[in-house]
């Protein structure tokens, strides 16, 4: 009996505490996002055959697989 008591007394507390510490809101504000500017991104549809990748749009460093590991390469992708 005395355990309930002790139990129902820190509910009670509990309660009180929670009701009280509840109206402080921990939600952080909203921000302003008016200055953020969208990237133009170019139309999906556009042609993009004639693009062509040259040594000098690689990064620093590239080097060029042995034609070793690009056949093992395919044979697994196959």
């Amino acid at each position: 009996m005395k355990k309930k008591f002790v139990l129902l007394a820190c509910l009670l507390i509990t309660a009180a505490l929670g009701g009280r510490f509840g109206e402080v809101s921990i939600a952080s504000p909203a921000s302003d996002r008016s200055h953020i500017l969208s990237a133009d991104i170019g139309d999906p549809a556009a042609e993009l055959s004639s693009l062509v990748l040259t040594l000098q749009d690689l990064p620093p460093g590239f080097t060029e697989m042995s034609s070793d590991y690009v056949a093992s390469l395919r044979n697994q992708l196959s």
